[in-house]
């Protein structure tokens, strides 16, 4: 059998990418293709102090913005909470003024611990 020639081995593995539509389009397509090319390198181990250094910020601001979402969060419960509670009083005030109201106009004055 005969050998076939050789071809470049990159030719093969290469995808081929849709040319880009829009300067948008391009500049999402560069952004892509050199972040997969500094992963590959990661992988490799031949990535720069500079790339593997910029990961490493990114972890860490990842983090910051994981913690703060989540300090904001238990801010916003604690903050119903506290809506619903003074929601309750609120309508505790308001059945007073109403009751008052009705005293003061004669009618029957209703208190919930008249009731049994």
């Amino acid at each position: 059998m005969p050998k076939s020639p050789k071809t470049n081995m990159n030719q093969g593995s290469k995808n081929k990418i849709k040319p880009p539509e829009s300067m948008d389009e391009a500049e999402k397509l560069g952004i892509s293709m050199a972040y997969n090319l500094v992963l590959q390198r990661l992988q490799d181990g031949t990535a720069t102090s500079q790339e593997t250094t910029h990961f490493l910020k990114l972890a860490t601001q990842q983090a910051k913005n994981e913690n703060e979402l989540a300090r904001a969060r238990i801010e916003k419960e604690k903050a119903q909470a506290e809506a619903i509670k003074k929601s309750d009083h609120d309508n505790d005030l308001y059945e007073r003024a109403l009751n008052a109201f009705r005293g003061y106009s004669g009618q029957d004055v209703y208190d919930d611990q008249d009731v049994y």
